[in-house]
């Protein structure tokens, strides 16, 4: 039973019912309670009836399990202002054993240039640029449960503005704009739906409506904030909210003037229905997505020169052009600079010179280094074996009905999300796929063994003394990979040094911050990786696929235990000074 609905005052008569009974359908006094109430429980009746919204209670039923546990009981939530309850049976010692029961249900899911995010809260206490409101026509922001607590939180301003500018009102399928006022955003988008009538395509319209119209603000777009849209009073299906909400947002995903936006439709906590529909709906399509990635052809990226996407990578691997199976090209302008701007922006003076694998560096007495030249490596053979390995995890994606969890989202990861992700640019961002926590991160070499790898790729039964195994490594920090430029006991500053920026499929990411040595990524069960139990690997799909350093050392490594998942495709010269 749901906590909230257990709460009593005095006698019998269950705080919810109270609550509505205030509200119009029965009076404190009358005496249709009998004498079950003391003056003290129409004190608080009469608090609770004060409040007159439904935000005056956290309702936690969509995100908590069901139980009869002796944990604090808040009468008016966290906004009523009431102190706690405890409840008279539970013991002392029992109330510190019981753990929170409170968990996240989040989903989410990246859609070409978009990250979309079903998840339950406050609409007027969400932070984006854009907030959109669904509002009446007359523009009254103390109508509805949504418009009332941007009203409350936002302030006055916010009608204001709606009056000011919009003195008649919108019609249906109409977008006011307003400034934030108080809110955590830039922008509210209120728009007008008419009720329900087998009218499905307004969601879809005034979407699009509002998606354009942001399109045409000429300001860089990160996050927009959406309510379930014709949900409540407007009487719209939830399968039909949660389809088209959806399809318009995957389409929205899809414009290539967008670059890495948040989209998330945010539910109150008491929309536990609609909530369901919107996950439901978001995990079909991360199958659907997903599968059809796994199915398609693989052909090379769409900037590629020499081997284009005019033939698929196997038609190009049967039929042989040169000699020679891979060709290295000079890059464009564009692409060159976005390249240079990623190491310099990924450079750490402060680290030269500064740990185990950087020995003889400081004797050189040089912070900086200076780019000479970019070049990309094309190899249809490396390239169809790489992206035959991020279609499987594709495949992986679809069965498990939910994307990989980002680096910046595990628990263990002290410090956030992937440095190269987080300054790359839209020129190297555009054909990366987030949702299989596909990366570019640098690794770095002797000038000696680029052609071998840049012919054969990495090899990572090659790897010897190693800290944490025979993987293939590499680093989110120029700086890092600068140190593998040259022997430790031969390095110096005359000579081009050489770096490769290398795509990595980390996948399933293993954090540890302890030294040890893996053979492959651990089991997701047991965390070992020698695990030979077969109950831990439903499906094929009991392994972490990476290993990701993040302890006490200045740079984090992030190792792959097969060389299929990395593919080195730039090849980056520079002198250190």
């Amino acid at each position: 039973m749901n906590r909230i609905n257990c709460i009593r005052i005095g006698g019998s008569t269950p705080t919810r019912d109270l609550f509505a009974d205030l509200n119009g359908r029965r009076a404190v006094n009358n005496g249709m309670w009998g004498n079950n109430m003391d003056h003290m429980d129409i004190r608080i009746a009469r608090l609770l009836a004060q409040q007159n919204s439904p935000l005056g209670f956290d309702d936690d039923s969509s995100d908590s399990d069901d139980s009869d546990d002796p944990a604090p009981i808040f009468i008016g939530g966290a906004r009523g202002g009431m102190r706690p309850q405890r409840n008279p049976q539970a013991t002392k010692s029992t109330q510190k054993a019981v753990p929170s029961k409170r968990r996240n249900f989040d989903v989410s899911i990246d859609i070409g240039n978009i990250s979309l995010k079903v998840k339950s809260g406050n609409l007027a206490e969400q932070e984006a640029d854009v907030i959109v409101n669904s509002v009446a026509t007359d523009l009254d922001l103390t109508k509805g449960v949504g418009s009332s607590a941007i009203f409350a939180v936002g302030g006055q301003v916010i009608q204001q503005e709606c009056d000011d500018n919009y003195s008649d009102g919108i019609s249906f399928g109409d977008v006011a704009i307003t400034s934030g006022g108080n809110l955590k955003c830039s922008k509210i988008y209120h728009v007008a739906l008419p009720s329900w009538n087998n009218n499905e395509q307004e969601i879809q319209e005034i979407l699009k409506k509002c998606f354009v119209l942001m399109g045409q603000s000429h300001v860089a777009l990160k996050s927009v904030v959406i309510p379930p849209l014709g949900h409540g009073f407007l009487g719209f299906p939830d399968d039909v909210i949660a389809r088209n909400m959806i399809s318009t947002i995957v389409e929205f995903g899809k414009n290539p003037q967008i670059h890495h936006a948040s989209v998330s439709i945010v539910c109150h906590r008491r929309q536990h229905v609609i909530f369901k529909a919107l996950k439901t709906e978001v995990k079909r399509l991360t199958v659907q997505l997903h599968m059809d990635m796994y199915k398609g052809d693989l052909k090379t990226p769409s900037y590629w020169t020499n081997y284009d996407q005019t033939k698929t990578l196997r038609e190009w691997n049967c039929h042989q052009i040169s000699a020679k199976c891979w060709e290295q090209v000079q890059v464009s302008p564009e692409e060159r600079s976005a390249i240079e701007k990623l190491v310099m922006d990924t450079w750490m003076k402060q680290f030269v010179g500064h740990g185990r694998d950087s020995r003889g560096l400081n004797a050189l007495n040089y912070a900086n280094i200076q780019i000479l030249d970019v070049e990309r490596i094309e190899n249809p053979l490396l390239a169809e074996r790489y992206f035959q390995c991020r279609a499987t995890m594709f495949h992986k994606v679809g069965q498990l009905e939910r994307t990989f969890t980002r680096l910046k989202d595990i628990p263990y990861a002290k410090n956030g999300g992937i440095l190269t992700t987080k300054k790359a640019g839209k020129t190297l961002t555009r054909e990366m796929c987030q949702m299989v926590n596909e990366h570019y991160l640098f690794h770095g070499t002797t000038v000696g063994r680029i052609d071998v790898i840049a012919a054969q790729g990495f090899d990572n039964r090659l790897t010897e003394n190693a800290m944490f195994g025979p993987g293939v490594y590499a680093a989110e920090s120029s700086t890092k990979s600068d140190q593998y430029a040259d022997p430790r006991d031969q390095r110096d500053k005359r000579s081009p040094k050489k770096m490769i920026l290398t795509r990595m499929l980390l996948g399933e990411i293993y954090v540890t911050d302890q030294p040890k040595s893996f053979q492959r990524p651990p089991c997701k069960t047991c965390k070992r990786d020698k695990c030979c139990d077969s109950s831990h690997n439903p499906r094929g799909q009991g392994f972490f696929d990476s290993v990701v350093v993040d302890g006490q050392w200045n740079f984090r490594e992030f190792i792959v235990y097969n060389s299929s998942q990395c593919y080195p495709e730039y090849i980056i010269t520079y002198k250190r000074k």
